[in-house]
This record gives structure tokens, sequence and C-alpha cells, in this order.
């Protein structure tokens, strides 16, 4: 009996690009691990090394096609992303085409004339689809050009010729873009930060429509100290001019090019927006949630600047039950919004008219009711909760590390086997005490006869038993597994055939750690409030402080908020304690945003010097005039105390009871909402654009924000990531509650 194992990490190619470290963006090169889950969005996950991409059509030179016909059956072969790999790296690629049998042979072979290549096997080889399958080009894989070639199983061949080119030289790859957005008013000079940048390296944009434009490019140096992130090797900066005044506002992908060995690294997201802070295009509808909620909150988060998901967390259903589910989403490079995905754990209290904030991968959900029906109306019924619970977003390198398979005698059938394996932490684990871990890359086994499998893996910190997961059947899909053997106390373990496969799959990549409880609570019970998180300034490494504002307890409006410290990464708060200044305008179901520098105007104006103060803005809610003063602020001081309330500007054109706020490039928008208990609205309003000096925000008057949803909605969530704002959920006239998930660019 022969065994061949295949070390696959759930991979596939990053199709756009990945890794990075914009706040807008996910940024990045072609990585090597951009993973793929089932919602059918490219995720990414990336290690440093850089592969390209590069779209590829049928080619057919003659001799063996691109289309084999065996037994009746048309097997096609269209293309390999990347087209191109380093060949110091092992690269994944996805081969897309058809007629695909689990599972096939699949090898690059020296195309015509060979320039010292040899026939190389595949690594990794998964089946994903009959249209689709993952491998990994071998490291150190000959520089030139090959063709590729899949086998099915029944010996049916066909070759793509030319299809795939090793290059000598580490492809460049982009860590950066500063700034990573600008507007169609002129051009825009930035600063690009990444890795193996040729003397002349080129710079082009390319829409969500794979159209290209180059850009100017000004110096290039690669004179940085050598870091991990480029191989180690010199860190390096390209400053350019991207002509944003030739581009229509939307995302942009940024590629740096080598011409020379025709390779390339792509970032995303650059944005281009409209001088005058106006949403551009329309709204548009995105996938749905499972469960319909109103009075939830979205929030967006991240693994890395490559792993983006938007979170919709608790709320209540159209019967007015207040919820403990959490569903999840992620995002493709250009921001549009995968499949939603119910997470396994649950907040430990259901939570509707909560707060939700995020610092880092911690998610903090602050007070909401768990009243029935407790949220809505003139005078909300619900009874507050002063809780906070806190969940980690899971890091796919916190599981565990599988080690490449044995063969040993058993039952299972001859045939391809996947594998993965995850670890269940103690009650001890700060972070996720009890729960699961991501599971461990997967493994791809061939058996070719009946036998068995050993596996073994590393150990994880604070593991108090490991769980096994395997595709049920041979010759499965790769991303098929369901639980094999639970409880297993050691890090070994030998499939002989013998244990029944059930029906739990491993933790989808965004999914949280278990929700904990922790012993701060609010000074003061409250829901239907709005919860922010700010520093004391703009300054670097300035405190942060968390804000839980107004709401209710009472049946009527609040003008008091609580606060306490954070810690940088958001693992921890202080104790909360209730501030002096109270606002002029009590309000409930209302939206709140800090501003900063990173947010505000592009400058603040403080008499010719850098300007780091850092304010809180309040606008809209219940128990505003639509005539009245709806927008507030105040300034955080040392200790972060808040200042005394100041109106900026006048008010909102419209009650906006329900809505949400948020200040981006200098603009505040104000999401839907309208009177209590509608209608609601379908308008979002605008601000000019704010001027700020150390102690005051003013702007001039709120017009339309240039995009209506087709349906009035309140007591949504609003969410903000990779340049475009979300609408999750929410009600149309206090008796429903939506499924629907809307999204914008701004």
């Amino acid at each position: 009996m022969r065994i061949r194992v295949l070390a696959f990490g759930a991979t596939i190619a990053c199709a756009i690009g990945c890794g990075g470290d914009d706040n807008k963006g996910d940024g990045g090169d072609a990585s090597p691990d951009a993973t793929m889950d089932d919602t059918g969005v490219d995720t990414g996950v990336d290690t440093g090394v850089d592969t390209g991409v590069m779209d590829t059509g049928v080619m057919d030179a003659g001799g063996d096609s691109a289309v084999t016909t065996c037994d009746g059956g048309v097997l096609f072969l269209q293309s390999i992303v990347p087209t191109f790999g380093w060949t110091g790296a092992q690269v994944p690629v996805t081969v897309t085409g058809s007629g695909f049998v689990a599972t096939p042979t699949v090898q690059i072979v020296p195309n015509m004339v060979p320039d010292g290549g040899m026939t190389e096997s595949l690594l990794s080889v998964a089946f994903i689809s009959g249209t689709s399958l993952a491998a990994r080009v071998p490291i150190n894989t000959a520089p030139g050009t090959y063709d590729l070639v899949v086998t099915n199983p029944d010996g049916c061949k066909v070759v793509l010729q030319g299809a795939y080119v090793s290059v000598a030289n580490a492809p460049p790859k982009i860590i950066s873009v500063q700034p990573a957005t600008g507007t169609t008013q002129k051009d825009t000079d930035v600063t690009v930060t990444g890795c193996h940048f040729p003397m002349n390296a080129t710079l082009d944009t390319i829409d969500v429509n794979n159209q290209k434009v180059s850009q100017t490019v000004k110096t290039v140096s690669c004179t940085g100290n050598n870091v991990p992130e480029c191989d180690n090797t010199p860190l390096c900066t390209m400053t350019a001019t991207i002509k944003t005044s030739t581009l229509m506002p939307g995302a942009y992908i940024v590629r740096a090019g080598n011409p020379t060995d025709k390779t390339w690294g792509d970032w995303s997201a650059f944005v281009v927006t409209d001088p005058s802070g106006k949403l551009t295009g329309m709204w548009s509808q995105a996938s749905s949630l499972n469960t319909g909620r109103r009075s939830l909150q979205a929030i967006s988060g991240r693994i890395d600047d490559a792993n983006r998901f938007i979170y919709a967390i608790g709320g209540e259903d159209n019967t007015g039950k207040p919820l403990d589910t959490v569903e999840v989403a992620p995002l493709d490079p250009f921001g549009r919004l995968g499949k939603w995905f119910v997470n396994k754990y649950k907040l430990n209290t259901p939570r509707s008219g909560l707060a939700v904030v995020r610092q880092g991968r911690y998610l903090w959900a602050l007070g909401g009711t768990s009243s029935m029906n407790g949220t809505g109306g003139t005078m909300p019924t619900g009874t507050g909760l002063d809780t906070i619970e806190r969940a980690i977003i899971l890091d796919p390198a916190g599981g565990p590390k599988l080690s490449d398979p044995t063969t040993t005698a058993g039952t299972l059938a001859k045939g391809t086997w996947y594998y993965r394996v995850s670890a269940v932490l103690s009650n001890a684990d700060p972070d996720n005490p009890s729960g699961e871990t991501l599971a461990s890359d997967e493994k791809v086994v061939v058996l070719n006869a009946t036998g068995g499998i050993s596996l073994s893996w590393s150990m994880v910190t604070n593991a108090s038993f490991y769980r096994v997961y395997r595709s049920p059947m041979a010759n499965g899909i790769s991303g098929s597994e369901v639980l094999l053997k639970d409880n297993i106390a050691g890090t070994t373990y030998t499939d002989d055939g013998t244990a029944m496969p059930g029906m739990e799959v491993p933790l989808l990549t965004g999914s949280t750690g278990v929700w904990k409880t922790v012993a701060q609570k609010l000074a003061t019970p409250r829901f239907n409030l709005a919860a922010v998180i700010a520093p004391e300034s703009s300054a670097q490494n300035a405190p942060l402080h968390v804000y839980a504002l107004g709401g209710t307890n009472n049946k009527v409006p609040d003008n008091t908020y609580d606060f306490a410290t954070m810690s940088a990464n958001g693992d921890t708060i202080g104790s909360f304690s209730g501030g002096n200044q109270k606002f002029l305008k009590a309000r409930m179901r209302f939206g709140a945003t800090p501003v900063t520098a990173s947010n505000g105007p592009t400058v603040y104006q403080d008499g010719g010097a850098a300007n780091t103060v850092s304010f809180i803005l309040i606008g809209g809610g219940y128990g505003i005039s639509s005539t009245g003063n709806t927008v507030e602020y105040a300034l955080v001081t040392a200790g972060g105390a808040l200042g005394a309330w100041a109106v900026p500007s006048t008010g909102f054109a419209n009650e906006r009871d329900g809505s949400q706020l948020w200040m981006v490039n200098g603009y505040a928008y104000a999401f839907q909402g309208g009177v209590a208990g509608g209608p609601y609205k379908g308008t979002s309003d605008l601000s000019t654009n704010a001027v700020v000096t150390p102690t005051t925000i003013t702007f001039g008057n709120w017009s339309n924000a240039g995009a209506n949803l087709a349906t009035g909605i309140g007591r949504h969530g609003i969410a903000l990531e990779s340049a475009f704002f979300y609408a999750v959920g929410g009600t149309t006239n206090d008796s429903d509650a939506l499924t629907t998930v809307s999204q914008i660019i701004y």
C-alpha cells in the first residue's frame, strides 16, 4: 500500500490582492494563503510571500489543447491563477475549467523548448468542484515557462500551453498606500510602501470591471531596513501620483509592477470620492441576513488587513423577542459582501437596543434590554442592562498545526481524504474560555489502497482537548470536513475507518470565540444607547476610552453618559463612571461617532500647528424636535471626561429616530430613521465639510447625501469597512424585522 500526502492550507490564490495596513481596504499582494470559505468570498491570509495575479483565457497552441474529449466526456482547462510565481516560495494556485473529477493530478511541464525546468507535480491538489481545483506549485521550481496538465483519475488529460511562468525574482508586494483616498477634484500624491520594487517599477489602478489605468511613478527607493514582510530584504518606498481627477468615484486595486519580469503585486482598496462628499452611485442589495433583526448593532471587524468581516449582533425579531445570536459575513477586496453565516457562539444574554464597539480583534457588547418588544415606541417598556460582554475574532494562527499524515492499517477506502484539527480551550483561557479554535490547515491524503491514516499536530496553549474533522467519504470535496472524533486528550489520532463521521463542521473564518461576561458594568443600565471608542487625542499611543451614551432605562430619553479606559489592543476595560456633562438634548435610538485627525477634515485649524484634539459627535434620535438642534459635540479631555456639549450647526432637515451617524473624511453622514414608530426614511443626510479648532466643530447646513434606499428603515445597523457603508436589518414600521442588507461606497 502506498500513501500520497498533500499538505493544503484550505487555500486558493488570492484573486485580487491581500495583506496591507490601510484602514479602509485589505491591501497587499496576491497571497499564498488567501482562504476561501464556503461563503464563496476570498478573505485572504497574507503570509508575506507575493505571487501576483493575472486573468487568463483559454490557450490552444496546437497539439494537446485546452479541451479534450474522453469516453464521451469533455475535460476543459481554462486558467491557472496566478499565472506566475516566485521560485523562492511555494505558490498557491487556482485551476479553473470543467469536467474535473475527484481528484485529478496536476502538473506543470516545460513549454516546448525547456529552459532549465523539469516536470513538477503540484502539491496539495484539492477538488473544490467540477470547475475548480486548488493546488500549490513547489518551492524551487526552476525559472521558465510551463504548460499546465490536468489528468482525471480515469486517465483523461488536458493541456493548457504556456500557462504558468516561474520567475527568479520575487514579484513586487505592496504593504500600504498613503493616503488611501483621493477625490475627483484633483490628482492625489501617494507614498507606496512595500517590497521588491525594481527601479523601473510601474503603478496602475484596477477597477471592479478589471479596467487598468497607468499612474505616474516619481521615485523608487529600496533602502529601508530588512524586514520579515519583505522576506528579510530592504523595505521599499515609491512616490507616485494617482490621477484621481480622471477616475470615477469608487474602490480601486493598486498594482505595483515589474515590467522586466512581467510580474506584479496588488493592494486594495484605494478610494476615489466625490469632492462634495456625496455618496457615490446608488445603494445596492447585498446578501441577506439569516434572521430578521431590528434594534441590532452592525460593526466591522478584522483578523488582519486581508480578512475583513461585518457582524450583525443581537436585536429583536419581528415578534419582539430579543436575540442572542450573531451573524457574520466576509468581504472581498472590493468590499463586496459574501454570504452571512450564524456564529457558533451566542451572547450570554439576549440583547436588543444594545451598543457594540470594536478595538483590534475584540468586540464589546454594552447594555441593551432582554425585555420582550422592549425597544420601540415613544415610551419603550424594556428594562435596561448594565452588563457587558466581550468576544475575540478568532485568528487562524491560533489553531493546531497538522503534520503530514502517515500510513497504517485500516479499512478506509482507497481515494482522497481531507482532514483538519481544532482545539477546545480550557475555561482558564483569557480570550476564549471553553471555546473552540479555528481548525488547522487542511491536509489532503491520497490512499492508493485500503488502509488507515495517522495524524499528529502541535500542542495549543490552554487546550483541554482536540477535535478531528474529516471528509465524510473518499474522493469528496475540499472543505467538506465534518466532526470525526471529539475529546482527544493528546496530539495524535489514527483514523482506521471505524469511527463514524457526524454532522458538525469546523468554525468558519471570521467566527468569534465565546462571549465572556466581564466583571465591569455600566454605571447606569441603558438600552437604545450609542457607544464609541475615542482617544484622548490624535497623538500616537494616546489613551483610549469607551463611552456609553444616552439611551433610556425609564421610558424617556437620557442625557448622561458613562465612560471607562480601554487597553490599546482592546482586550480590557476599566471601571465605568458617569460623566458630569449632560447632553443639551436627551436622546435615545441615535447615532454617535468620534471625530479625530483620522476621520475628520484634512486640516485641523490650530494656528498653523498640528491639532490633535479628539471629539465625540452625536445626532438624531427620539425625543428631538424635527426643527431642533439635533447635533451636538463634546471635547475629549485628559483622563477621558468630556467637556461641555455644544451645537456645531443647524440640525438635520428631518427627525431621525432610529438613525446612525458616521464621520468620514471630514463629512458627517446621518443614515435613515424618521419619526417615532415610522414612517422611516430611505434618505441620508450629509454635512458640509467640518471645520475643527482645538475646542470647536462647525459645519454648515445638512443636505441629502445623494442616494436613497428604496424603502425607508429605522432601528437598523450601519457598519463602515473597505470604503463602503453597510445598512443591516432594521424595521420599516416598528412591527417587522428586516433581513435585507444594502451597501454603498462613500
